[in-house]
């Protein structure tokens, strides 16, 4: 933080001396004040303590419940939205009609991209609507599990879109595969 705000150390330290007395002063502050009360919350909890356990327990659990429902629902979204390196690459190489869109930050596309790769960023999706027509997208990112082309791939399907696919492992999956990339200095020496 002393570096990012271009602070000279001993500020930093006596601002996070501070802070930090602020910080623990306000919660012994808060103890001290009400220091009667919570003696008569520990009180209340001691005659209803069975009680509230079990309906912090019940709430956890449901809490829980929520959670795996919600996860196994996009989990089996997920898993049904995919398509494989080597797949992607064959059906390039057989000619067909896909768009290939890099969901990438910019500063991720300079170690290179898919040959034929549309760079878009996520909040400009709506924008690719046109250029789509009646072709396969298949979106690549380079997030844990694909989430952010699989998030791409639900977006457009909302607006009636149905061939869509997540590249498995994205652009890290086809380098690792020794598939071609095109990088910046290439597609400048084509242009």
């Amino acid at each position: 933080m002393a570096g990012m705000f271009n602070f000279a150390v001993w500020k930093f330290l006596l601002l996070d001396a501070g802070g930090a007395l602020v910080w623990s002063g306000a919660y012994v502050g808060c103890g001290w004040l009400f220091r009667r009360q919570l003696e008569d919350v520990v009180a209340a909890l001691s005659r209803f303590g069975a009680t509230i356990g079990y309906a912090l327990g019940a709430g956890i659990v449901a809490y829980l419940v929520f959670k795996f429902v919600r996860f196994w629902q996009h989990h089996r979204a997920y898993g049904t939205h995919r398509m494989t390196p080597t797949e992607l690459k064959r059906r390039m190489e057989a000619g067909e009609r896909l768009v290939v869109v890099d969901l990438r930050a910019p500063f991720e596309r300079l170690q290179g991209c898919i040959p034929g790769a549309m760079a878009l960023a996520y909040r400009d999706l709506d924008s690719v609507l046109p250029v789509i027509g009646s072709r396969e997208v298949v979106f690549y990112c380079s997030c844990p599990e694909e989430v952010s082309s699989i998030r791409a791939a639900l977006r457009l399907k909302r607006h009636g879109l149905t061939r869509l696919r997540a590249l498995q492992d994205g652009f890290s999956g086809w380098q690792a595969l020794g598939f071609p990339v095109d990088t910046p200095l290439s597609r400048m020496a084509r242009a």
